[in-house]
């Protein structure tokens, strides 16, 4: 099989098993949402987002390297497999007792203490399976991921609901995502001892060392992202209380499920964009800026989307308590579209071997993002963290566009970029006419989506060469 086949069977296999995931994530998310009501809504997204930070520590970084090396090298995945995993648990059992430490310090913690707890054990259980997802992603078998992921979360999520049916609270549904996590990783785990000819797991010192010098750049940018997405909450929790989280919680989550496939699509891109990088030629540009312009045309329209249904939206699937998140979700449905771009962006750096850059710039771009939070959340609570991500979005496009098309063979130019800022104008300027005409929802979509397409088209991001490259890229 080709790799521009590979790499569509696997983005097809990773979004098939999101969109699973996520039907059953949203029945989670809409039950909890009404169950716990605003407030405890908000303690959940909370303790979620808190956690997250300490996965970085735990996860991150060493699973692109693994994807990269062994893709290269799969005589050596043996070796990967057991020292990555004895890191992991090392990763795991320390980033436990740093959340327990740092839960001290938190404001508003004390009533949520035991669900706290239990989240950061299911730390461990998720590092642990990392290194085994990062197998099946170095032998092209994404499916597999896909399908491990798929089963245990629908798994998370009906003992959730039922543990919310039953009267348990939040502890108990954060026990049951605990158990879940245990039992993704002995699958992943016996599913990978099975089906590929890896060798001896074996520990090799001076590989662990290996992985853990050149997977801390990568663990500082992943920290560095979870901080800059889910800070606003955080920031949100000590400002403004958990029912000011649930107003701008809620449509975060249709907006983590709506980036969702560019970050699978991007992924899945990585080991083709790396091996076209590697070879030359016209390739890897072609496929960098065909990549980008798909990635804001599909997106542009999406945003205009949001911004001409999110009332209808929110009071369908959250319920009338949840009527101030509509000015969250049409902010937040345009900087989708930079979260999009950005997942590209940091691939085409990793496929370049210049993410060190990509940290750089997150440093810098989270450094704005907390200011931003700190002026906009005490005047305008939930909407006010919105525009901040917005803003901060906008600086991480500039950034790293400027970078990438000043500092590599992506092909990247000024006149590509002039190109998506009229798509984008244009975008804007149709969503909120239809909304400054009082059309019905129908209509004004109709309206939006039209205008962004005919918008995306003039500007040449949709053109019908689109399909003879694709074709290309299919070739064996």
């Amino acid at each position: 099989m080709s790799g521009g086949r590979r790499a569509a069977r696997n983005t097809a296999a990773l979004i098939a098993s999101r969109l699973v995931s996520a039907v059953f994530s949203a029945a989670l998310v809409v039950y909890a949402a009404r169950r716990l009501g605003d407030a405890g809504f908000g303690s959940y997204s909370f303790i979620l987002v808190f956690v997250s930070y300490f996965y970085a520590v735990a996860t991150l970084g060493m699973r692109d390297l693994i994807v990269r090396d062994v893709s290269r090298e799969k005589e050596k995945a043996g070796a990967y497999i057991g020292t990555a995993s004895a890191l992991s648990a090392v990763r795991g059992a320390v980033s436990v007792v740093l959340i327990l430490a740092a839960s001290r310090w938190i404001r508003g913690a004390e009533g949520i203490r035991a669900p706290l707890a239990i989240a950061a054990v299911s730390v461990l259980p998720t590092a642990l399976y990392s290194p085994f997802d990062a197998i099946f992603r170095a032998y092209e078998r994404m499916d597999y991921s896909a399908s491990v992921e798929a089963l245990w979360n629908a798994a998370r999520v009906v003992g959730g609901i039922a543990a919310l049916a039953a009267g348990g609270g939040l502890t108990a549904l954060l026990l049951v995502f605990c158990l879940a996590e245990a039992g993704k990783a002995l699958h992943a785990c016996a599913w990978c001892s099975r089906a590929f000819r890896t060798g001896d797991w074996t520990f090799d010192p001076s590989l662990m060392r290996y992985l853990a010098g050149r997977s801390f750049p990568l663990m500082i940018w992943g920290l560095v992202g979870i901080i800059y997405y889910k800070v606003d909450i955080i920031m949100l929790m000590q400002m403004r209380g958990p029912g000011e989280v649930g107003w701008y919680s809620a449509p975060y989550r249709v907006i983590d499920l709506l980036t969702m496939c560019a970050l699978f699509a991007a992924q899945a891109a990585l080991p083709l964009l790396s091996e076209y990088h590697r070879r030359g030629g016209d390739l890897f540009p072609s496929l960098a800026r065909r990549l980008l312009a798909w990635f804001v045309s599909a997106y542009l329209a999406a945003a205009c989307l949001l911004t001409v249904f999110a009332a209808p939206l929110v009071a369908a699937v959250y319920g009338p308590g949840y009527a101030p998140s509509v000015p969250v979700l049409r902010v937040l449905g345009w900087s989708s579209v930079l979260v999009a771009t950005s997942y590209l962006f940091g691939n085409i750096l990793m496929a370049m071997d210049r993410y060190v850059f990509a940290v750089k710039a997150a440093v810098l771009t989270t450094a704005l993002n907390v200011v931003l939070n700190l002026v906009l959340i005490p005047r305008h609570g939930a909407a006010g963290a919105a525009l901040a991500t917005l803003i901060g979005e906008i600086a991480t496009f500039a950034v790293l566009y400027a970078y990438i098309a000043g500092h590599g063979p992506a092909g990247f130019s000024w006149r590509l970029l002039c190109a998506v800022l009229a798509a984008s104008a244009a975008a804007v300027a149709a969503s909120w006419g239809a909304l400054a005409l009082r059309l019905a929802p129908l209509p004004a979509g109709a309206m939006a989506a039209g205008c962004c397409a005919a918008a995306a088209w003039a500007a040449g991001l949709v053109r019908a060469g689109d399909l003879a490259l694709l074709r290309r890229i299919a070739r064996p």
